[in-house]
């Protein structure tokens, strides 16, 4: 049976497939935080996309989870998008196949509640606007993870640095016989990267 943990390790055992300039925009992100670190303040990340549903999702789920692995505290780490509609149920699906439970609310905009393992860890995944996530903020990490929300956000309060960090849109594979496998490689890109990136992170 595939667990959360297996997953991970067999990602973990990936770096090599990460060409050299993802490599270098991963490393880029990890020594963002890594200065933040002797501040002893919370780091926001926001991960944007166009609608806040597939590829944002996805990093924001790995990157919370990557933290966790390698005991990266003080982080905030959410997702939005340029416009809310609702986290499409073949990510959640893509995740539930790489090892993690999850439930949901049941409303409009559900909210799916991932548990990262047994001792309560949770990731809480919902639709939202970038400006809902990043009001009242002066210092905050923007990756954009599609180059639709790229172009669309030339500028953004609250944003101290902005990486691009776009993804191919899974969303291109919905009602063909590819539609999972399509989905699963890219769940398997955006852990890869964002558990390379978090490996990178310096804590003394």
């Amino acid at each position: 049976m595939k667990t959360l943990a297996n997953y991970i390790h067999a990602r973990l055992t990936e770096f090599d497939q990460i060409s050299y300039h993802r490599r270098h925009t991963l490393e880029q992100l990890g020594r963002l935080i890594t200065h933040q670190i002797p501040a002893q303040k919370h780091t926001k990340i926001v991960f944007v996309c166009t609608h806040n549903s597939r590829r944002s999702q996805l990093a924001q789920a790995w990157a919370t989870t990557a933290a966790f692995h390698f005991a990266i505290s003080k982080l905030a780490i959410i997702s939005a998008g340029t416009q809310a509609t609702e986290v499409d149920r073949r990510t959640i699906d893509a995740l539930g196949r790489a090892g993690f439970t999850w439930k949901c609310s049941d409303n409009p905009n559900p909210t799916y509640t991932l548990r990262i393992n047994s001792t309560g860890q949770t990731i809480s995944l919902f639709s939202k606007t970038l400006l809902d996530s990043i009001k009242d903020t002066e210092d905050c990490i923007a990756l954009m993870t599609c180059s639709r929300a790229d172009r669309a956000c030339p500028t953004m309060d609250g944003v101290s640095n902005r990486i691009s960090l776009c993804y191919d849109d899974p969303k291109t594979s919905n009602g063909t016989c590819q539609e999972s496998d399509i989905y699963d490689t890219c769940c398997q890109t955006i852990s890869r990267e964002m558990l390379y990136a978090f490996s990178t992170i310096q804590r003394s």
